[in-house]
């Protein structure tokens, strides 16, 4: 068994980048299907030197490469999808996808004839970004302006000004509104904005991804 899934790895992706690559150009148009087809591309070929290596996983390694090919199947027509198809496909692909390029450089290993050491690092790298992504980080700072000109980009000291009221500013950045920011998550998120009484709110993007790039009233409802 493990013999034929390692055979069948390298036709399997053909198969996925050219279906993908056609399915793209027809629903997407050409731009996505160039897009899609080189990246899948390359994640096969890094893919595919890396599976005679993984032993015992290679089923769950085979498993996760099929997702991101039905990940971006589905990418060629965008729209925000339910949690369970995030939880199940659009994680797990967008985990493995950032794996398999991360270890490129035991692919180049691999491609010159050595044996690549410790394959699991890159794997390790990528599962603590997916835990990161599916966090939220709030920061708060205090800034203080004396009304000092600033006559070059150089770092200021800090100041000795206090107001007994300051302004309160929050910003909102890189929500990417898709598998990894759901309406709901990022309502929460300006929901405590909010909360939080601010004098001046900054939304300095990214909002959307490849997809939800249609989904405008969706992050309309959410903000």
């Amino acid at each position: 068994m493990h013999d034929l899934l390692l055979a069948a790895f390298p036709w399997f992706s053909l198969a996925g980048v050219a279906l993908t690559a056609l399915t793209a150009g027809v629903a997407r148009g050409r731009y996505y299907a160039v897009f899609s087809s080189v990246l899948l591309t390359l994640h096969s070929l890094i893919a595919t030197s890396l599976a005679r290596y993984v032993g015992p996983f290679l089923p769950a390694y085979a498993l996760l490469h099929a997702l991101v090919f039905i990940h971006f199947l589905m990418l060629a027509k965008p729209a925000l999808r339910p949690i369970w198809y995030r939880a199940t496909i659009s994680l797990p692909a967008s985990y493995f996808a950032a794996a398999v390029f991360l270890a490129f450089p035991w692919a180049i290993a691999a491609g010159l004839g050595m044996t690549p050491r410790v394959v699991v690092v890159p794997f390790a790298i990528a599962g603590v970004g997916l835990a990161q992504s599916l966090r939220r980080r709030f920061e708060e700072r205090d800034v203080v302006l004396d009304g000092q000109s600033i006559p070059t980009l150089a770092r200021q000291s800090l100041g000795g000004a206090r107001v007994t009221r300051p302004l309160k500013i929050i910003q909102l950045t890189d929500p990417h509104l898709g598998p990894f920011m759901s309406e709901t998550r990022l309502r929460r998120i300006a929901e405590r904005a909010v909360a939080a009484q601010p004098d001046l709110v900054l939304l300095t993007g990214d909002f959307l991804t490849m997809e939800s790039h249609d989904a405008q009233a969706v992050l309309a409802r959410a903000l």
